[in-house]
């Protein structure tokens, strides 16, 4: 099983889902941005079967309560939808389009 310090080492202390900095140190568990262990695939999910270090990701405690139960497409859905569509959003489209933005 991986730790929560390792996953912050593989990860570089970024959240899987939102890449936001995670943060460890006593006293921190309950702070949105505090890291937690995350399972990509429920127990009842085949693909759990694939080796614990490949399964288990860094989240930050807000992604993690916000998963829930979702299972991992479905929540990639929302949460990189949502990414996307702000960088789209934010992305000057004038160069191609001949308009300023």
């Amino acid at each position: 099983m991986a730790t929560v310090a390792s996953l912050m080492e593989r990860h570089n202390g970024k959240c899987f889902w939102c890449e936001q900095q995670c943060i460890m140190y006593p006293g921190a568990n309950n702070r949105p941005n505090a890291a937690t262990r995350d399972h990509l695939f429920p127990q009842t999910d085949p693909r759990r079967q694939i080796p614990t270090q490949f399964s288990q990701v860094l989240s930050c405690r807000k992604c993690n309560n916000e998963r829930g139960a979702l299972s991992f497409e479905d929540y990639a859905a929302i949460k990189w939808r949502c990414i996307s569509v702000q960088i789209v959003d934010q992305f000057d489209f004038s160069a191609f389009t001949g308009r300023a933005a």
